[in-house]
């Protein structure tokens, strides 16, 4: 048992930064998650997808934040699944923002995921939105 606090004592500020790094996955799952989801738009998974025909200097710098942010958001989801949080919906959200190959398919799938649609729904209905339209069939 001695050897337990040892190592606790030993590692302190591994232990403070993970500490740390969790409280700040789980207060971001529970602003930045929802708000995405809010202002995601209803038909979403069912509108054609594609790029925009017209690439400027500013879409293309929007386009590699977004991006970024969608690294960020999905890294996070993964270790919302270990840390407190909403994992599978930061990793819905990350994917979401992404530009990805076969993306959508990987959205439905957690999507249809009756606990992730709950959460989801859920989330729409508090704040008076649609509820997202889902294609019976996967595209991508």
């Amino acid at each position: 048992m001695s050897a337990i606090f040892d190592w606790i004592q030993a590692h302190e500020t591994l232990l403070a930064g993970l500490a740390l790094l969790s409280g700040v996955t789980f207060l971001a799952s529970l602003i930045i998650l929802p708000v995405i989801i809010i202002f995601m738009p209803t038909n979403y998974f069912v509108r054609p997808e594609g790029l925009p025909k017209e690439v400027n200097a500013w879409r293309f710098a929007l386009r590699i934040l977004k991006n970024l942010l969608g690294i960020c958001v999905f890294v996070l989801g993964v270790l919302m699944l270990f840390l407190p949080g909403q994992g599978i919906l930061g990793m819905l959200v990350g994917c979401s923002l992404m530009d990805l190959p076969g993306k959508r398919r990987v959205q439905l799938a957690l999507l249809k995921n009756q606990k992730v649609r709950q959460s989801v729904d859920w989330i729409r209905l508090k704040a008076k939105r649609d509820l997202i339209e889902i294609p019976d069939t996967p595209s991508g």
